[in-house]
């Protein structure tokens, strides 16, 4: 299985601690289910696949984990309650905005991503990370265009663009 040789590759660069685990056994694909939006006309489906039991979930995971810290935190917010605190403590003039996009993940262009990932996460002179870029980029790859799914009328799938709701 590549996903195995890619994370042997990985391992050698960690201590047991931190190491991936190898994937034996069975695993199933995804599955397509729907989320109805019932703040919007006509109530459309949100779709989402769940990627739990597939085999490329816990690296996922695992990938979520270790590239968090690279990710910008000037605009995020972390909860509800801290965007009431911050909404409430402050008399400032600025202006809070909603924005509705649609179709935010099927949009992401995959590659583009994994390359601005891949410059941001390897640009950071503080704490680099310890696998190699190339097999980073692949396991990346592989977690968002290698994931099949099974859509409700049982035909099996595979996203190659863009990213599914319900995977990490």
């Amino acid at each position: 299985m590549r996903l195995n040789k890619i994370i042997s590759q990985i391992n050698k660069y960690y201590p047991p601690e931190e190491k991936i685990p190898s994937f034996i056994g069975e695993f199933q694909p995804g599955y397509l289910y729907g989320n109805v939006k019932i703040h919007k006309p006509n109530n459309p489906l949100r779709p989402i696949i769940s990627q739990i039991p597939t085999v490329t979930y816990p690296v996922a995971k695992y990938l979520c984990k270790i590239l968090t810290p690279y990710v910008p935190n000037d605009f995020n917010i972390a909860s509800s309650r801290e965007f009431i605190d911050n909404v409430t403590s402050t008399n400032s003039t600025n202006y809070i905005a909603s924005l509705d996009v649609e179709n935010l993940f099927t949009n992401v262009p995959v590659h583009d991503t994994i390359n601005i990932i891949l410059n941001t996460a390897y640009a950071d002179n503080v704490s680099p990370l310890k696998i190699p870029k190339n097999l980073l980029k692949s396991i990346l790859e592989i977690c968002t265009t290698q994931a099949p799914f099974i859509s409700p009328n049982g035909k099996l799938y595979n996203q190659i663009d863009g990213i599914a709701m319900g995977s990490p």
